[in-house]
């Protein structure tokens, strides 16, 4: 293990982690470059981008980049940070200390909360797809994994995620290069627009359906989320998420073990990490992305995104992006991004939530009812710009503020005591409950 001299992270205090807040930063930002096209969009539409918008170079492009090196990448990300913090809140030598048990009693009250939060989002917010009410009821899981060997926790949540993706598998599918070559040699023309909508007649109607509900009231909104919420947190729980997001949590225990997460680590570790990770990732994705475009989004092109192959390149795509960012906190010249990507990250649970209020009031019908508007690029020219002018407002907050005002109202309901908001914090020894300054959001 290396240390890291003269980088950005030898000016922040000790008390942050300053590689796991621009991580998180990083994350939760192009989260919602991914998560706003099921907002603006109906569900199935996201695997069609020319269906709202028609064949434009820039729809095509956004959903490439987006299918090819974000997809799912983001979520690996968050499910990583949240296994290395439940290894900061569950540290050896606070937990051995006289205040021990009472840091056993703050870590599960932490994801009890969570769970809480989670359902709030889910159904009051209208945003079924959520994964807070995952975290915290897989986090109360990970309290008996904290002593186990780093090697051991990578080597289950690699098992994990890969029975999650689907493996093992036949190996006549192994290759979703082999097939996708196949179906482009048995379909070599490339389906018209007219033809598509032919093909998904069946889906545009159910589309037809979303559209209308997302465009009307919140009652009605509220009473049709139901079924899907309540869906994601239980049969999606224990049938995808307990072995996918699990996994990755895992992941990310023996990542912060290693020192990966932190940065302790040497340069040339980082730069092959960054190289590997992205060259795996697109050897395993590039495929499905090349053979969709060239299809025209064939709907018997579906399958491939699905495949296990393409859903274990999100793994290789996480690490990749974990390389990269701690070679951007090396770099002292990039501080001012590093800065602004930590900032992003202190106030990550702020962020997550923040982008549903905006999502949901600029598309849905009791706001200004934008549902199905937008083309695939313009989505993404909005979260452009919904990104770009928070991450300034959010180093400034930090200048007046500890912590963002849901991190805030969860850390006081975590201690039950109200936690200091404004800087400075008040002085030593004046009473007042305070958590660790590093215990993060995901």
């Amino acid at each position: 293990m290396t240390d890291v001299s003269n980088t950005v992270a030898d000016r922040v205090p000790a008390t942050r982690r300053l590689e796991l807040d621009a991580l998180r930063g990083f994350a939760v930002l192009l989260i919602f470059w991914v998560n706003i096209v099921f907002f603006g969009w109906p569900y199935e539409a996201n695997l069609y981008p020319t269906l709202f918008g028609g064949p434009d170079n820039l729809n095509i492009l956004g959903w490439g980049i987006n299918h090819l090196l974000l997809e799912g990448a983001m979520f690996s990300l968050f499910c990583m940070l949240f296994g290395a913090s439940a290894l900061l809140l569950l540290d050896e030598h606070r937990l051995s200390g006289p205040g021990g048990l009472r840091a056993v009693d703050y870590y599960f009250r932490r994801n009890l909360w969570l769970i809480g939060f989670g359902l709030v989002h889910a159904f009051v917010l209208l945003w079924p797809l959520e994964i807070l009410f995952t975290y915290g009821v897989l986090g109360l899981a990970l309290y008996p994994l904290r002593r186990f060997k780093a090697l051991t926790l990578f080597a289950v949540g690699l098992l994990m995620t890969a029975w999650g993706a689907g493996l093992p598998f036949p190996l006549d599918t192994i290759s979703p290069a082999a097939q996708a070559v196949q179906h482009q040699a048995a379909s070599p023309v490339r389906i018209s627009e007219m033809d598509l909508l032919l093909a998904l007649q069946e889906e545009i109607a159910d589309m037809w359906v979303e559209m209308s509900l997302y465009r009307s009231d919140y009652l009605s909104i509220f009473q049709a989320n139901i079924d899907v919420a309540v869906s994601q947190q239980t049969t999606t729980l224990y049938e995808d998420n307990l072995w996918d997001a699990g996994g990755m949590m895992l992941i990310g225990m023996a990542l912060f073990k290693w020192g990966v997460l932190t940065g302790r680590r040497s340069l040339i570790f980082y730069l092959v990490l960054t190289l590997l990770g992205f060259a795996a990732a697109i050897l395993l994705r590039l495929p499905a992305v090349v053979v969709g475009i060239a299809s025209g989004f064939d709907p018997d092109w579906v399958r491939f995104i699905g495949s296990p192959a393409n859903l274990v390149g999100r793994l290789f795509l996480a690490l990749g992006y974990i390389g990269l960012i701690m070679l951007l906190c090396r770099w002292v010249w990039l501080s001012g991004t590093v800065r602004a990507l930590a900032a992003a990250g202190r106030l990550a649970f702020t962020n997550y939530v923040a982008q549903t209020i905006f999502a949901i009031f600029l598309f849905y019908g009791f706001g200004f009812g934008m549902f199905a508007e937008f083309a695939y690029y313009q989505l993404l020219l909005i979260v452009l710009g919904f990104s770009l002018f928070p991450l300034l407002a959010r180093v400034v907050w930090l200048h007046l503020f500890r912590q963002g005002p849901l991190e805030w109202l969860w850390r006081s309901l975590i201690y039950l005591q109200r936690q200091p908001l404004r800087r400075p914090p008040p002085a030593a020894g004046d009473g007042v409950a305070r958590p660790a300054a590093e215990v993060p959001f995901a």
